[in-house]
C-alpha cells in the first residue's frame, strides 16, 4: 500500500492511460466539492491537474470511455 496521492475526502476514482501518462479522476466530496484529477508517468510520482481540467456541472463518479471523434464533436456542438 502507498501513501494517498489524491488528498483527503475523495471517492469514486477512475484511472486511464493517455499518451504514456496515467490520469486518476476523482470526486472530492468535502467542501469545496469538485471533480478533480492527478497524473503520473510512472504510478509513483503524482501531479495535481484538477485546475487544468473541466467537467460538466454536477459531474460525479466518472467512467472513461473511448468514442469516435465525430461523436465527441456532436456532443460538444450540442452542449453549446
Amino acid at each position: 500500500m502507498t501513501e494517498p496521492f489524491t488528498g483527503d475526502w475523495v471517492e469514486g476514482p477512475s484511472a486511464v492511460k493517455i499518451v504514456g501518462e496515467w490520469f486518476v479522476y476523482f470526486d472530492h466530496y468535502a467542501n469545496p466539492h469538485y471533480y478533480g484529477a492527478v497524473k503520473s508517468p510512472d504510478l509513483k510520482a503524482w501531479t495535481g491537474v484538477s485546475k487544468q481540467m473541466t467537467f460538466p456541472p454536477g459531474h460525479r463518479h466518472g467512467t472513461v470511455v473511448s468514442v469516435p471523434r465525430r461523436v465527441l464533436d456532436g456532443l460538444l456542438e450540442a452542449a453549446k
